[in-house]
C-alpha cells in the first residue's frame, strides 16, 4: 500500500507536469522497495531510519524539492508513507483506526 499524507504533502498542488513526475517517481520507488531493487542517485537513504528522501526533479532544473518516504511507518500495514514532514508519519495509525468513544463525543 502506498499512502500519501495530503495533510502535509503539498506535492499535488504543483503544476500538472510536476505532479505527474512526483507521482511516477514515488510509485517507481515504492515498487523498487517492494521488489528489493537498488536505489538511484535521486533516492537518498537517511541512515539510522526507515526514511528515504526522493528528489523527483532533475538537478539541472535547480529545483530542490524533496519527498520523504517512510518504508516502515507501521509494520502491520506494510505501507509506504509519503509526506514532507517526518513528524507526521507518527499519525498514520489515525488514518486506519476508529476514533475512541471520547473523541466521537467532542
Amino acid at each position: 500500500m502506498l499512502v500519501f499524507d495530503t495533510s502535509n504533502f503539498n506535492g499535488f498542488k504543483r503544476n500538472s507536469n510536476e505532479v505527474i513526475t512526483i507521482l511516477q517517481k514515488s510509485c517507481r520507488l515504492a515498487i523498487k522497495l517492494w521488489d528489493k531493487i537498488g536505489h538511484s542517485p535521486c533516492e537518498k537513504i537517511i541512515s539510522g531510519s526507515s526514511l528515504i528522501a526522493l528528489l523527483p526533479f532533475s538537478f539541472t532544473t535547480g529545483k530542490s524539492y524533496k519527498v520523504i518516504l517512510d518504508k516502515a511507518p507501521d509494520k502491520k500495514l506494510k505501507a509506504i508513507f509519503i509526506t514532507h514532514s517526518i513528524a507526521t508519519k507518527d499519525n498514520i495509525e489515525n488514518l486506519f483506526t476508529s476514533p475512541k468513544k471520547d473523541e466521537v463525543d467532542k
